[in-house]
């Protein structure tokens, strides 16, 4: 090992051929001891040897599973001492070789020699040149000298790139790329020109790379392309498309939707792309990342431009623009999602329309956001997200309400992060403000000076960061509007409440923040068209002077609401409309409702009781019941509002389910059995907790008794 080089490297490869990997093993290790006491003993790492022989051998190793990083570390120290000597293929093996050990300061003596030899540079060195330089490169970001980026651009429109070798144009306009050499327009026509002639031998991988790379370039750089070449790249990528793995149909579909160009040419893709993801085995290797550029890709064809709100059509479905279930596979992959794609998937999801009617699994992506860690770019995305949610959900969409809620809290990040926003994500914010803002003004702005606090410092940002006038004076209209419609609102608001306080009777009721004028309902409208309206005046005094003598008059009337409720959905769904489906759904969660209200709120209320089932850890059950001991506060008509109301409710099921059974109507005898159940459980559990009460408290008289008793006697 005394004199490091020819024999070594020679050595290295035999073993290589050979496949003895202890040799490679024992042969490094004595090759990087020999390379550092010469550098120590010489000063400098100046290698004696034949670079060709070491070169191929570095090049062999770098394909082996080597952990030797001092070995590596060697190679470098050989490179910078050797930099003048290197001839270009030499160049070539180093840079390919060293494209996986991340030092970033070997680069820029490489591109230097590159540069300097840059006309005797083959096609293939300079791939191998520009590849090495990317890996060398990735993790750093300082730029490199973008004259001599510049000069092996120019040497690479010189060459003559071989037509069945695809994939070597797209690697260096990538390399290119990921270099920060992303404005050369004359380099992507080159590519380009070279792609569409030879376009039948371009597969997918090869066409992937090419998008990806032109992803990276910019604006101008991509425009300079003819609409032509477009065209013929997306017809080639429609038939390739089924061929496609995961990351390659991600990374095509993200250089067509940077393209810039009309979505017409682009479309014989997605349309590809559309069929593609309907296929459920396709589907189930996407990774998160896949997921979110796919996502992101479709919404840029289907709905380009951030969407205004839709004038809203009774008893018209908004149907999603697309087929792929998104959400599905979201869901699955929720846990991969960074904070990014999050905010960017939601931004796709919701300008598709996934969430309108069937976007449950999307709740979990807006529940795993971390607010308090939202950057500019995120916080602009979502609220983007919240207003094209809101203009094409509905009520009980999976992504409407969530997405309002979420748009509420982050609110006060937004205004934090004021001083930070550039003009697009200002214009996302305001734009989305003012959508939400003529819908939800009221909820948005709880108080006025709340959306000032959030406005202004938008309005000052606006003024500082947007250069052009116009759309400056755009942005902040949209964002004053937002906050003058909430005011509006508020005020709508106010003046109704005040109206209804002059509406009320000059005698005041009993208790203070409850008002018991009862609206007509469809069951008084026919008693008073029938018994004249003297009658049901007085009928309608009568239930207020009823309801006046109760201490809890709200819950009196909640305990029965969402009974009347029930009853009235069922006999319209059961005798009139026959839809048992609809009367199905809205009769159990009704009762739902009915049965959590009677269980937590009105019997404690009303009777001074709880009741609740336990579960205990050997799987048993035990009734646990508690009761109000001061049964003498307790009110007359809240006890009998509650106890007959409990007791008439399952009997009146009781009888429709027997009527129902003489009809032999099995449907509606499962509805029937389930509303004798919640109601049934109700009953039986306040009845029990009822007799426990009255236990206790006669258990209780009877030892005071005793006491009182033992006492007189003298034994206290």
């Amino acid at each position: 090992m005394g004199s490091p080089g020819f024999n070594v490297s020679r050595e290295l490869l035999l073993a290589i051929r050979q496949a003895n990997s202890q040799r490679v093993e024992f042969l490094v290790e004595g090759f990087t001891s020999a390379l550092r006491e010469a550098r120590l003993r010489k000063g400098s790492a100046k290698f004696e040897g034949s670079l060709w022989d070491l070169a191929c051998a570095v090049q062999r190793l770098a394909q082996q599973p080597l952990g030797a990083a001092q070995f590596w570390e060697e190679v470098a120290e050989v490179v910078k001492s050797n930099e003048a000597e290197m001839q270009p293929r030499e160049l070539a093996l180093f840079c390919h070789s060293l494209r996986g050990q991340r030092n970033p300061a070997l680069a820029p003596l490489l591109l230097r020699r590159a540069a300097a030899l840059r006309e005797d540079l083959t096609a293939r060195d300079l791939q191998m040149i520009l590849q090495g330089l990317e890996g060398l490169r990735r993790e750093s970001t300082d730029a490199l000298n973008p004259k001599l980026l510049e000069s092996l651009a120019r040497r690479l429109s010189q060459l003559r790139l071989d037509p069945d070798q695809p994939w070597q144009a797209a690697n260096m306009l990538h390399a290119f790329a990921r270099l920060r050499h992303v404005n050369d327009s004359e380099l992507c026509r080159k590519i380009f020109d070279f792609a569409q002639e030879g376009l039948g031998a371009w597969g997918p991988k090869e066409l992937a790379v090419l998008c990806d790379a032109c992803a990276e370039l910019r604006q101008g750089a991509r425009r300079s392309l003819a609409q032509e070449t477009w065209q013929s790249l997306a017809l080639r990528g429609a038939e390739v498309c089924v061929l496609a793995g995961p990351k390659e149909l991600a990374d095509l579909a993200r250089g067509f939707m940077r393209a810039g160009v009309p979505r017409e040419l682009v479309a014989p893709f997605f349309e590809a792309l559309e069929d593609r993801l309907t296929s459920p085995a396709f589907c189930e290797h996407l990774s998160a990342w896949d997921l979110c550029f796919l996502a992101k890709a479709l919404a840029h064809q289907r709905c380009p431009v951030r969407p205004e709100r839709p004038q809203r059509e009774p008893h018209r479905e908004m149907r999603p623009y697309t087929s792929w279930p998104l959400e599905e596979y979201v869901g699955r992959r929720v846990r991969d999602f960074s904070q990014m794609d999050l905010c960017s998937t939601l931004n796709a999801a919701m300008r598709l329309r996934v969430a309108t009617g069937r976007g449950p699994e999307l709740l979990q992506l807006w529940r795993r956001l971390d607010v308090g860690a939202l950057s500019p770019p995120q916080v602009a995305l979502l609220f983007s997200a919240a207003a094209a949610a809101d203009a094409f959900g509905d009520a009980d969409a999976g992504g409407a309400r969530p997405a309002f809620g979420m748009l509420r809290k982050i609110l006060p990040q937004c205004r934090a992060l004021s001083s930070l926003y550039t003009p697009w994500q200002l214009a996302y914010i305001s734009q989305a403000l003012e959508v939400l803002g003529d819908e939800h003004g009221l909820g948005l702005w709880p108080t006025p000076g709340h959306g000032l606090e959030v406005v202004e410092p938008l309005c000052a940002r606006a003024q500082e960061v947007v250069a052009d006038e116009e759309k400056r004076r755009l942005i902040c209209e949209s964002l004053r509007k937002s906050r003058i419609q909430g005011l509006f609102l508020r005020f709508s608001f106010d003046k109704y409440c005040q109206g209804l306080v002059s509406t009320m009777p000059a005698e005041p009721p009993s208790f203070d923040s409850v008002s018991m004028s009862p609206g007509p309902g469809p069951g008084m409208e026919m008693s008073r068209s029938s018994e004249g309206p003297a009658r049901a005046s007085n009928s309608q005094n009568r239930l207020v002077q009823y309801l006046q003598t109760a201490a809890h008059p709200m819950t009196c009337v909640f305990h029965a609401a969402f009974k009347l409720v029930v009853l009235l959905v069922y006999i319209y769904g059961r005798y009139v409309d026959g839809s048992y489906v609809s009367t199905f759904i809205l009769c159990t969660i009704f009762a739902a409702l009915d049965f959590w209200t009677v269980k937590n709120i009105s019997g404690r209320l009303l009777v001074g009781l709880r009741w609740w089932n336990l579960v205990k850890d050997d799987g048993s059950s035990e009734w646990v019941f508690e009761s109000n001991p001061d049964e003498g506060n307790l009110n007359a008509t809240d006890r009998n509002v509650f106890w007959g109301v409990t007791y008439v409710w399952p009997v009146l099921w009781g009888v429709f389910l027997f009527m129902n059974i003489l009809n032999f109507s099995l449907d509606w005898v499962l509805l029937n059995v389930m509303m004798v159940v919640f109601a049934g459980t109700n009953l039986a559990g306040y009845w029990k907790c009822s007799t426990d009460a009255k236990k206790r408290a006669q258990q209780w008289v009877e030892s005071q008794g005793m006491r009182a008793v033992a006492g007189a006697m003298g034994f206290a």
